[in-house]
Formats: C-alpha cells, sequence, structure tokens
C-alpha cells in the first residue's frame, strides 16, 4: 500500500506542476498498449486544465507524444494511426524536416520506403497536414488520393507536381463537420479523439442535475 501511495503521490505531483508531461505520456502509454480507446477520459481531463491533445501532425508529432512550445497542446504519435509502425512514426518526422507545403512534403515521402499510401491519407484525412496549405482539409485529402492513384514512385517529381496542381484547381464543398470527423477518427485510431457524439449530450446532462 506504501508504494502504491508514493505512485498516485507522484502522479498527481506530475500532473499539477507538469500537466503536459503527465498526458503525454498517458497517451504515449496507451497508444503503445493499443488501448487508444481508453482516451477520451483522460482528453476531456487534459481539456479542463486548458491542455487540448491534437491528433497527429506531420510537422509536430514523432513515434512519441509530443508538445507545443506553450505546452498547451499535445500531439499523439503517429503510431496512434492503424498500421503506423515505429519505423514508419520515425520516417515521417524525418521527412517533414524543412517541409513549408504539403506538396514539399509529398514529394519527399513518396520515395521513402517505410511510408505507404494509406499511411499519407490517412493522416491526411484526421489533419495531419493542417495549416500547412491555406485551403480545407478536403480539399487537401483529394490532392493526395488524385496523385498517389496516378503517380508512381518511378515517376519524376515534375509529373507528381503536375498532377498536384491540377487537382488544385478541384472545387471544395466546404470543410468536414464535427460528426464526419468523428467517423474519420474511428476508422482511423478506432477510437474518438476530438469530439464524442455524446459531448452533445453534456450541456443537457448539465442543466438537469448530472
Amino acid at each position: 500500500s506504501l508504494a502504491y501511495s508514493l505512485f498516485s503521490y507522484a502522479q498527481a505531483w506530475f500532473k499539477h506542476y507538469y500537466p503536459h508531461i503527465f498526458f503525454a505520456s498517458h497517451v504515449s502509454l496507451l497508444a503503445a498498449k493499443n488501448k487508444l480507446e481508453k482516451a477520451h477520459k483522460i482528453i476531456n481531463n487534459g481539456r479542463s486544465m486548458g491542455i487540448e491533445i491534437k491528433a497527429p501532425h506531420a510537422l509536430h508529432s514523432k513515434e512519441r507524444a509530443t508538445w507545443s512550445a506553450d505546452k498547451k497542446t499535445i500531439f499523439l504519435p503517429f503510431t496512434t494511426i492503424k498500421g503506423v509502425k515505429d519505423e514508419t512514426a520515425i520516417a515521417i518526422p524525418r521527412v517533414a524536416q524543412g517541409c513549408t507545403s504539403v506538396l514539399s512534403f509529398m514529394l519527399k515521402a513518396r520515395k521513402e520506403p517505410a511510408i505507404k499510401k494509406n499511411h499519407l491519407i490517412d493522416l491526411a484525412r484526421i489533419g495531419g497536414f493542417d495549416g500547412m496549405d491555406q485551403q480545407p482539409r478536403l480539399k487537401t485529402v483529394a490532392q493526395i488520393n488524385y496523385c498517389l492513384a496516378r503517380v508512381t514512385a518511378k515517376q519524376s517529381d515534375e509529373v507528381f507536381t503536375e498532377f498536384w496542381n491540377q487537382a488544385a484547381t478541384f472545387t471544395c464543398l466546404g470543410e468536414i463537420d464535427n460528426q464526419r470527423k468523428a467517423q474519420i477518427e474511428v476508422e482511423v485510431f478506432g477510437s474518438f479523439i476530438n469530439e464524442s457524439p455524446l459531448d452533445r449530450m453534456l450541456p443537457w446532462l448539465q442543466e438537469n442535475g448530472w
């Protein structure tokens, strides 16, 4: 019982003084054990302390959970994506170094053996390229799908860029709504991350004294 008490005290101490490390270590552990379905409680707990836990991002994530400079945002590790192993999770940050756009990332990633087409598509679907190009996520997903389906790894970067620019002319019908985002998270992670459909019931439950 003494050992358990010391362990509980250490957890409480880290949660109070270093919450970014506390939550990052928890989600990394759940990801390593393939138990991400239990992360939603931790994610909500983090939000209550002003910490947002986001899906993996090409420029910010690694094989373990990472955090922003202000320690207010935690990015899930790439290994939370179904089918992504440590080899791929290590390769993505290496490829992302120096990239300033999704196209520059794709030109390097398409030549990396550890990164498969489905990894890139799933990363785009969960918002892993959000903010790199000033366009809706749906358009980025469409461009990546279009180019990967038509250009082989043996073809030149010029050919890939030509198809990428063609896809840039596609008309995008707005942004993905929260319901669709939740569905994608289940497909990619096996669990809800940013929003569970049950979260919509929270205001009603609070109003009725639950």
